[in-house]
């Protein structure tokens, strides 16, 4: 629906406090403009008392159509409700404020300071998806601060939850509107961030040979389809670590992208590959385009295979000594998955992570024995955990080396 509205005139209407009223809006579709956008409209005050200035900014003539209109708030039933008022009221299209960096606004949870936690914001915009009928869109930043530039992982989550278009300010938080926008943060978000594709495709400067192969891997557990990592060799060309899914062919898909390959070799299921860096934008498309006839544009389904329910007594240094007899694990012998149930949380339970997208704690069951767990891109697995009840745990058995000292981690796959 945005595409065709953006047909006529792909110019529209951004949200201005104090500007976009009705008479400005009016001026911009008599010149054309694709869309309008309201000020920013508090969702709170949208649904429990509706100030004369909410009523006003939320407020518009059937001339002003094609509208959106921008919603500012963090609490997802307040939202939700909001959005269906909203979208009864006419509203063609919904705007998520996740931009604003005025202080009395982010101090509150809301505008900008929505960015600082992704799997929160992910709960508040799956379920505004869920209340409404109409396009989402979002308005972001390129991250709070210099240190946490997190737009293409948040555009990504925001597609993921159904978002319909994302307008991108491509400052931080803390400028404000001062200093230089990185423009290039756009870009890597329109190269890198669609999640409807059938592969995963990166290339990062700065990254080491050593881990782009773990980081491969870390990208398939969270969006499960066929994925390269590139980093720069020394000969300035790109060396590129490859991983697959189950019944995804890894090397038969490359055999058809060798046009755009300098070498490479592997097996089904993983790959190393070189290709010249002006050639990455070329490969990308030719590996995409690849993939997507292999899997006839429906990639398979993850699944969980569990190897047994144990309980966590059973888990010792010897049966990890036994576990690893089976070695070498990989696609074709994966790492034998356990369930046990009836868990308890120890301790604190924290995300970690620059986006605090992976979740870390200690469990329990029915003794003092206690064991650390990690579960990387599942801290929406948070809800889940209470102190006060049990939950189960599926798990693969792993080691973890800190300050010299090697201790049992369990890696988990899923909480419930």
């Amino acid at each position: 629906m945005i595409k065709k509205l953006l047909e006529k005139n792909k110019l529209r209407l951004a949200p201005m406090a104090g500007v976009t009223n009705s008479p400005y809006r009016e001026i911009c579709l008599l010149n054309d403009a694709g869309f309008v956008t309201t000020e920013e409209i508090d969702a709170t005050s949208l649904v429990y008392n509706q100030s004369n200035r909410t009523k006003e900014i939320s407020s518009f003539y059937k001339r002003e159509k094609p509208i959106a209109m921008q919603l500012l708030g963090c609490d997802p039933k307040i939202m939700s409700e909001a959005s269906v008022i909203l979208q009864d009221m006419g509203a063609d299209i919904i705007d998520i404020n996740m931009g604003c960096p005025v202080p009395k606004i982010t101090k509150k949870g809301k505008g900008s300071a929505l960015m600082k936690d992704i799997s929160e914001t992910s709960k508040l915009v799956k379920t505004m998806r869920q209340a409404t009928k109409i396009p989402l869109t979002a308005k972001i930043r390129s991250g709070w601060n210099d240190e946490n530039e997190n737009a293409l992982e948040f555009s990504k989550m925001l597609e993921d939850e159904g978002i319909d278009s994302i307008t991108i300010h491509p400052r931080t938080r803390n400028q404000r509107y001062a200093g230089l926008s990185k423009w290039e943060i756009i870009k890597k978000i329109v190269d890198e961030g669609n999640p409807k594709s059938n592969s995963t495709v990166v290339f990062e400067e700065s990254w080491n040979k050593g881990v782009i192969g773990i980081v491969a891997s870390r990208i398939i557990e969270k969006h499960y389809k066929p994925t390269i990592v590139f980093c720069m060799s020394k000969d300035g060309n790109l060396t590129g670590s490859a991983r697959s899914i189950h019944g995804v062919d890894l090397y038969e898909i490359l055999q058809e992208c060798k046009a755009s390959i300098l070498q490479f070799g592997g097996h089904k299921y993983a790959a190393g590959l070189t290709i010249e860096k002006e050639n990455f934008k070329i490969f990308k498309t030719s590996f995409e385009k690849a993939v997507k006839n292999y899997v006839k544009n429906k990639l398979p389904v993850k699944e969980i295979k569990i190897e047994s329910k144990i309980i966590l007594n059973s888990i010792t240094p010897k049966f990890f000594r036994i576990l690893n007899q089976f070695e070498p694990f990989g696609p074709e012998n994966k790492r034998p998955i356990f369930l046990s149930e009836n868990l308890n949380l120890k301790g604190e339970l924290n995300k970690i992570g620059k986006n605090r997208e992976h979740l870390k704690l200690s469990v329990s069951q029915e003794s003092d024995k206690t064991f650390s767990a990690i579960g990387f891109w599942l801290s929406e697995k948070a809800t889940s955990i209470s102190p006060n009840s049990t939950f189960s745990m599926l798990y693969t058995i792993d080691e973890n080396t800190w300050n010299g000292i090697t201790s049992i981690q369990l890696k988990i796959k899923d909480i419930k």
